[in-house]
């Protein structure tokens, strides 16, 4: 495993990790204090940190920080390695000087982290601009940037979002077309995006909601080329959507995120927008879905995050749940639950599957012993730990639970983001306490 505390010594939170086509590198963004001091203004202080590390050893290749015009909060969200594993792109939120907040997106040789472009973007409103998602084209030729931008306020004084899609030459950086969405009317929130196999459309998804409606799963499909909408659908019944993907074949499109009885999946026709299947949990109470993914045949869809089940009582709890399903039908295959050794909030972050769809892979933190989270008390203290779950994609049969407590005992530590190499290695990135406040903390797993 590798860590990285930064210059400041203080906040340093990783939020995506990838690999190199050739599972020779890993890229790991976030944001990273680089001031120092442990006061609570330094939360206003942060720039964005990438690092490159060798994938046999863990030993750092390079890092590459930015701060951006406004010397304030630069938090990398989102990180995509070009197809050809030549560059890798970040993007996230960054202070501009008199902008507000604005997208911010790098472009970094992969062998050498040189930087090769920056572009940033600022909404017309020149407020608060967040970028949440990349994504390279097949073909390597664009960068698109998904977010949601506030285009005012309402007349009750409400905040007023609105999606915003940037796309760009992915050699230049020069910006090819942005393109904005309002489906609510009020609040739109992007949170996820992904290009269609084909290259041909860019989907993204999210939640708006106005006031006195509930909130519902947005989701957009744009022209990869012009960036023209070619369809929209909000989800009423499924309260956000927090995660895309698509099949590998290009027929259908799958959205999940929460819902009120349990998690909301929801399978599109990608051509048209047209609803093909939706799913739900039984015996869920309450459910949070934060990751999807497809498996390489296209056959089964899974999708991962946390649920309190009503069987459950007494002291409060989400147990990691994931959940497969049919790809044509949405019919369930499987379900299997995670439950931690403090018997308290696991909440899974992400999910993907190996190279040849036989593992399920899924991350985030669980309650260990000792966790304010947590119902199990007693010695040693573990607090929230990252936990890492590999299960049977035929059966959903758990094979084996990976957990890991920095050596502050009893403190917080959680994995937000997961990727799985060409050969089957699985790489975890988040944060963990360490020497400061919070590190980067990346730690591989061979499944050979």
């Amino acid at each position: 495993m590798a860590r990285y505390d930064g210059p400041g010594h203080f906040l340093d939170v990783a939020n995506d990790i990838a690999v190199s086509p050739d599972g020779a590198t890993v890229f790991v963004t976030g944001l990273s204090d680089g001031r120092g001091g442990s006061s609570r203004y330094q939360l206003f202080w942060a720039d964005y940190a990438t690092i490159a590390y060798d994938a046999a050893t863990g030993s750092m290749r390079w890092v590459r920080r930015y701060d951006g015009p406004g010397m304030g909060w630069d938090n990398s969200n989102a990180l995509t390695v070009s197809p050809d594993g030549s560059r890798v792109y970040v993007s996230g939120g960054s202070k501009g000087s008199d902008t507000g907040r604005d997208y911010a997106t790098i472009a970094y040789d992969a062998a050498t982290g040189a930087r090769l472009w920056l572009a940033r973007y600022d909404g017309p409103a020149h407020l608060l601009d967040s970028a949440r998602s990349v994504v390279v084209t097949p073909e390597g030729s664009q960068v698109v940037v998904s977010g949601w931008s506030l285009d005012g306020y309402t007349h009750e004084g409400n905040r007023r979002n609105v999606y915003a899609t940037v796309a760009y030459d992915a050699l230049t950086g020069e910006e090819l077309w942005v393109s904005q969405t309002d489906l609510s009317g009020e609040a739109n929130y992007l949170w996820n995006s992904t290009v269609l196999p084909e290259g041909n459309a860019v989907v993204v998804t999210g939640w708006g909601d106005a006031q006195g409606t509930p909130a519902a799963a947005e989701t957009v499909a744009y022209d990869a080329t012009t960036g023209s909408e070619l369809w929209s659908v909000r989800a009423e019944g499924v309260a956000a959507g927090y995660a895309v993907a698509a099949s590998a074949a290009g027929g259908a499109l799958f959205v999940t995120g929460p819902a009120s009885d349990g998690f909301g999946t929801i399978a599109y026709d990608p051509a048209s927008g047209a609803e093909l299947w939706r799913a739900t949990l039984d015996g869920a109470d309450y459910g949070e879905a934060y990751g999807v993914a497809v498996s390489p045949d296209g056959s089964s869809v899974y999708v991962t995050g946390n649920v309190v089940w009503r069987e459950q009582k007494g002291c409060p709890r989400d147990d990691y749940t994931t959940v497969a399903y049919d790809a044509d039908t949405g019919e369930e295959k499987w379900v299997s639950r995670y439950n931690g050794p403090g018997h308290g909030f696991d909440w899974a972050q992400a999910v993907a599957t190996s190279p040849d769809g036989s593992i399920v892979y899924v991350t985030g933190e669980s309650a260990g012993v000792g966790s304010v989270f947590g119902c199990e008390r007693g010695e040693p203290r573990t607090g929230q730990d990252f936990a890492t779950v590999a299960y049977d994609a035929s059966t959903g049969q758990q094979l084996w639970a990976e957990r890991y407590d920095s050596a502050k005992q009893g403190q917080y530590d959680s994995a937000h983001a997961l990727a799985v190499g060409p050969e089957g290695t699985v790489y975890v990135t988040g944060e963990s306490h360490g020497g400061g406040y919070r590190d980067y903390a990346t730690i591989v797993y061979s499944v050979t």
